[in-house]
């Protein structure tokens, strides 16, 4: 996850003593135009984690790095702000909260959130508000809500391990998707649930389920995204999936394994899950890309769960 400007904020630029004013993302054509994933761009959108009075932007064909001094810049709809060292470390803890509302209101809240362990691990609040919801729930000693997980991810993600290694299971889910989804580290979750569905007691099968069933999830998000060509994860997300279902029977769960017999050619126990799903009260979206294994029969193949007459239902 990473700060971004936003398409159409301006900067002010000097290079070589010539200043200048840049635009991000304006239209194909335009003059004055830095588009995001140019070099300049690049490390512009890198100025909102490391921000300084500079970028240094290397050139292709270049030993040395170009730098530019970046003078100021004005969000849309917004007004210039000048770029001074008392602002960065703002711009360090609210990204661009701090450019919008401006330094006079972060700058004064940083010590106590530094002093609350707020600072470790990038924040993104959106709005001022986000800042002030965060103080709140540091104070409160709560486990993280949903503004917490979007606005500081890293920290949500240490609080509730914090609170499964304390015995609350019903969290191992949660880290899991929180891991896959907010902080985009889905080799991470995957490797979380093989750990924790082995620890989780006897007595909390519930979580163990729900724990399950995001694997499921985050076994389809790999195969889905492209970060694994390798099948025998999908037969691994079965595993997991029949287990589950073995523990009670769940549309969720059910959801998650239609798109793993999806992507294995099993059309068949894929439109069983669905109906399965629906009866239970979750229409699935059927919808979703799924990437499909190539189909190459050859004499020694497994036998499908279908063919062995070996659904999981």
């Amino acid at each position: 996850m990473k700060r971004r400007w936003p398409e159409g904020t301006q900067f002010r630029l000097r290079l070589h003593g010539e200043e200048r004013i840049e635009t991000l993302d304006a239209p194909k054509g335009s003059g004055n135009r830095i588009g995001s994933e140019s070099p300049l761009g690049q490390a512009l959108h890198g100025w909102l984690s490391n921000p300084g009075p500079t970028v240094s932007v290397q050139v292709p064909k270049r030993k040395d790095p170009v730098i530019w001094e970046v003078l100021g810049f004005k969000l849309p709809e917004g007004e210039w702000v000048e770029n001074r060292p008392e602002f960065w470390e703002a711009v360090k803890l609210a990204g661009l909260t701090a450019i919008s509302v401006g330094p006079e209101k972060v700058i004064p809240i940083a010590a106590e959130m530094r002093a609350l362990g707020l600072l470790e691990g990038e924040l993104y609040p959106r709005s001022w508000d986000d800042l002030q919801h965060l103080i709140e729930w540091a104070r409160s000693g709560q486990p993280p809500d949903e503004v917490v997980e979007k606005v500081a991810p890293e920290l949500a993600y240490k609080r509730y391990l914090d609170l499964l290694n304390q015995g609350e299971y019903h969290f191992a889910p949660t880290i899991a998707a929180l891991l896959r989804d907010r902080l985009k580290r889905p080799w991470e979750s995957y490797h979380f649930v093989k750990e924790w569905k082995d620890r989780i007691p006897p007595e909390n099968r519930h979580n163990l389920r729900a724990l399950l069933t995001a694997g499921v999830g985050t076994i389809n998000h790999l195969w889905n995204e492209g970060y694994t060509s390798d099948s025998s994860l999908l037969k691994e997300g079965l595993s997991w999936g029949k287990e589950a279902l073995a523990i009670k029977e769940d549309p969720y769960t059910y959801c998650a394994l239609q798109a793993v017999y999806r992507a294995l050619n099993q059309d068949e126990l894929a439109d069983m899950c669905l109906e399965k799903a629906e009866k239970l009260g979750k229409p699935c979206d059927p919808r979703r890309f799924i990437r499909r294994v190539p189909i190459a029969p050859t004499a020694d193949e497994t036998p499908t769960d279908e063919e062995e007459g070996n659904t999981p239902f």
